[in-house]
């Protein structure tokens, strides 16, 4: 469930090329953490969440971005949630589960030696306060599969996908439509696609409208856009600058990319849109339902939100 601010009327804004990625920014008081993903909360623009890598406790790390940086908040403990090896973090509406605007998808989707029978998801609202609501959605891989994977990304129709980590440049994409999340019995991701990207793919993000999708690796990212994504066409690839283990990506409204590493102290790169073009696509993210999409942030908004640092 999640409220939907406009229906969209037909054309999308999309990047077409990429800017050099800006110098670091490093987040102030943040304590020492492997980032291995990051969010923007839909609600709160200018919010962003992170967290640790495998086997810590299940912690997201808030911090916000301002004018003149970045700020530490806090910490949130995900009460329920278990940290098996937590590898990515979404922005996305909301399972049945929970009744809120918009989400976080926590990926524990992590599996280095190929031994989980069955990964997770955890998903809470990204207004959400310490002890709030927490649905968890036991996933399978179809015939068994068993994968290591860092990337996650769920678009506005509410479809989930993961895309594997591969050692011989290769990576699976799997799917799973409006998964029910109640924690009850593992449902199956059917695959979608195979991919070449020639490196490991460590993270992954959908725009606001569902336009477009990115794939990171350490240093670079891959970028579809479209309505429904055409895995096979090239994709466009942007250069994330030097980052030590980069793992964590994610859009801003204006189609900037956001990205973090696993290297201390915690730090973020931009990489902003240099040119755009509109992109006709009706029914772009929604499988013909009515296309219907987050309330985008007027930039003004944003700009105005980054000069404030709530506690």
């Amino acid at each position: 469930m999640w409220l939907v601010g406009l229906a969209y009327a037909g054309e999308s804004q999309v990047c077409t090329t990429y800017a050099e990625t800006d110098s670091p920014i490093t987040v102030q008081d943040a304590p020492e953490i492997q980032s291995s993903g990051i969010a923007e909360a839909r609600s709160q623009p200018g919010r962003f969440f992170t967290h640790d890598d495998a086997g810590g406790e299940p912690i997201l790390h808030v911090f916000e971005r301002t004018d003149t940086g970045a700020v530490y908040v806090a910490p949130l403990l995900v009460s329920g949630a278990t940290n098996t090896d937590w590898e990515d973090i979404a922005s996305g509406p909301c399972p049945a589960a929970i009744d809120s605007d918009s989400c976080l998808w926590i990926a524990d989707i992590g599996d280095n030696d190929d031994l989980r029978s069955s990964i997770d998801v955890w998903v809470i609202a990204d207004t959400m306060q310490a002890g709030g609501e927490v649905a968890h959605c036991p996933l399978v891989y179809e015939d068994g599969d068993r994968f290591d994977a860092e990337a996650l990304f769920v678009t506005p129709d509410g479809t989930l996908r993961i895309v594997t980590k591969e050692k011989d440049g290769e990576a699976k994409i799997y799917r799973l439509s409006n998964p029910v999340c109640d924690g009850g019995a593992a449902q199956t991701l059917t695959r979608e696609a195979e991919i070449f990207p020639g490196e490991e793919v460590t993270g992954a993000a959908v725009n606001y409208d569902g336009t477009a999708v990115v794939l990171r690796s350490l240093n670079k990212a891959w970028l579809w856009t479209g309505c429904d994504f055409a895995w096979s066409d090239p994709p466009l690839e942007i250069d994330l600058g030097a980052q030590p283990q980069g793992e964590a990506i994610t859009f801003l409204a204006d189609g900037t990319l956001v990205t973090t590493s696993e290297g201390s102290p915690l730090r973020l790169w931009e990489t902003p849109c240099a040119e755009t073009e509109a992109l006709d696509c009706p029914e772009c993210g929604c499988d013909g339902d009515g296309a219907l999409i987050f309330l985008l942030v007027p930039l003004g908004a944003w700009r105005r939100r980054r000069s404030s640092v709530p506690g």
